[in-house]
């Protein structure tokens, strides 16, 4: 860029603040991620729920495409590059899955396999101590997954999303 031209600032507070609001509910969340699932070649979509108070966890699982590393860095971009050939009504601009995700949980990780490449993972999170939106791609699979998806295996071709930290507002977790 030239010297009278700098790059505008972005406040990725803000950006989640308002990611994190408008107004997506758990329906259309998951409409959303069964567009992109059957985008990328899904023939089948499950989902599930367990709770246990704070370590309460959602999953969505497809049996699509899955994605490389560098589809996968490009899914968790916000305003991501979008395949013109797999464009839908519901994916123009990139931000499907951190909507849907981030308006109903405050973190979310995604594991996703190819089959001709290496199992990927990321999660993203906002981290209110840095007052950031954050990637990491240091993730671990829920300790009670296996009770509540016995037939998940990392090595199949697929894409996993996991919702932690839910949003109490839209989760009301009453035990019984």
């Amino acid at each position: 860029l030239s010297d009278s031209f700098k790059k505008v600032p972005v406040n990725n507070s803000m950006i989640y603040k308002i990611i994190s609001s408008l107004g997506h509910t758990v329906e259309t969340a998951t409409a959303d991620l069964v567009d992109n699932s059957l985008q990328f070649g899904a023939l089948n979509f499950k989902f599930g729920f367990y709770y246990d108070k704070e370590r309460s966890f959602i999953y969505f699982h497809d049996d699509g495409d899955g994605m490389d590393k560098q589809k996968l860095e490009n899914a968790m971009t916000i305003g991501s590059l979008q395949d013109e050939n797999k464009i839908s009504a519901h994916s123009k601009f990139g931000l499907g899955l951190k909507i849907a995700s981030l308006n109903n949980c405050g973190s979310f990780q995604v594991f996703t396999n190819t089959k001709s490449n290496e199992p990927q993972s990321m999660k993203m999170f906002y981290n209110d101590e840095k007052k950031d939106l954050l990637l990491t791609s240091s993730t671990r699979l829920p300790e009670k997954l296996s009770n509540i998806f016995p037939d998940y295996n990392i090595q199949d071709k697929g894409t996993l999303i996991i919702w932690e930290n839910l949003n109490k507002n839209k989760f009301i977790l009453n035990e019984h």
